[in-house]
């Protein structure tokens, strides 16, 4: 799954790179979001992992050793496991967003004044523990007989995470877009997720039929202008003591 995350991350970071529109909204971005958005790369993909293996798994260990295994159902169990754990997410996500002490801690996320890829992986450390996915994914690997479909479709949603911090939609009104963005979280629907305008909406990372179900979907047919904060906060205060 990681090998897949970081494949995807350096496809989009490349046609990043080589867009003369894109590459010139990267130039803008200062020293510190640099070193706050590479350190979050790096925890995203090295540290996670390894973090996320060993506390999750002794837990299991500790705690479920009898029920190792114990979801049987082949791959359907599994695909059915990540849409209700992707499911707990957008509420999980809802409540990051609430007017409480966890907003503090996924603040980091939205601080950035710019829009790309770089910016998915931009959390404050302590903040992964609050993520129903760090708990989810371990537990749910660990319950399932056959794992392989669920860490299928997580390996999806890490492909349509990363997609969905870029600019590059599906041609817009076109039959493909809408097939899509029937299913999926489309980038300019988390454009606006990180907007200064309408940011408590479109919870969804990867299905947007959390938000429609809910009424929190936000398609108004253009792309917002403005994201983030203008303030500087330094890279302490992003990853490790968030304010």
């Amino acid at each position: 799954m990681s090998t897949i995350s970081i494949i995807a991350f350096s496809l989009f970071a490349v046609v990043t790179l080589t867009s003369k529109s894109s590459r010139s909204n990267v130039k803008t971005r200062s020293r510190t979001d640099w070193i706050v958005d590479a350190a979050s790369l790096l925890i995203h993909f090295f540290g996670l992992p390894i973090l996320s293996g060993s506390i999750v798994y002794g837990l299991c260990e500790w705690l479920l050793s009898s029920y190792r295994g114990v979801i049987g159902g082949g791959w359907f169990s599994g695909v059915l496991a990540y849409v209700f754990l992707d499911y707990l997410w957008y509420w999980n996500h809802r409540i990051f967003h609430a007017d409480t002490p966890l907003w503090s801690l996924h603040s980091t996320h939205h601080k950035p004044t710019h829009f790309d890829v770089f910016i998915t992986a931009r959390n404050a450390v302590a903040s992964h523990f609050a993520m129903v996915y760090f708990w989810g994914i371990g537990i749910s690997v660990y319950l399932l007989k056959d794992s392989n479909s669920f860490l299928a479709m997580a390996a999806l949603g890490g492909v349509v995470n990363f997609w969905s911090h870029t600019e590059y939609s599906l041609p817009k009104g076109s039959i493909l877009e809408k097939i899509v963005g029937s299913i999926f979280v489309l980038p300019i629907d988390h454009s606006w997720h990180h907007s200064r305008e309408e940011s408590r909406v479109n919870f969804g990372t990867f299905f947007s039929v959390w938000d429609r179900l809910h009424g929190t979907l936000h398609r108004p047919g253009h792309s917002p202008t403005a994201f983030g904060e203008e303030k500087d906060v330094s890279v302490w205060k992003q990853l490790v003591w968030p304010v």
